[in-house]
């Protein structure tokens, strides 16, 4: 897979609506590095400004994968470096408390002749 031509997310927002336009299989690379590394405190290369919104790009993701919306995985990139990716999942049925819920239209009765709906009392 060549990860250059693969979109880069800047933070959770660009995360989002990513994930609203992309079709099933569709990835993304929402770090490169190493994740828990660069989100230590004691990381010199980023300011605690960039370790906040990885932090929260990083939770993003993991709370799309909880809700199976999307797959994590990391490919390696370099000797102690990964890319992280996030794939988008095949949408599944909506559920409300563990019920599926239908999401197309209700089916309507077909057509009726007119005498069947106009009849008279007469």
């Amino acid at each position: 897979m060549r990860l250059a031509i693969l979109r880069r997310l800047a933070d959770a927002n660009a995360l989002t609506d990513w994930l609203v336009d992309a079709a099933p299989g569709a990835r993304a690379i929402y770090h490169e590095g190493h994740l828990a590394g660069d989100l230590s405190p004691f990381n010199r290369t980023l300011s605690s400004e960039q370790r906040s919104e990885l932090a929260m790009l990083a939770s993003a993701a993991w709370r799309l994968c909880e809700r199976d919306l999307v797959h994590l995985v990391q490919q390696r990139i370099a000797a102690g470096a990964c890319a992280y990716l996030v794939i988008a999942r095949p949408r599944a049925a909506l559920r409300i408390h563990g019920v599926p819920v239908r999401t197309s239209p209700i089916p309507v009765a077909r057509d009726t002749p007119s005498s069947s709906l106009n009849r008279s009392c007469a």
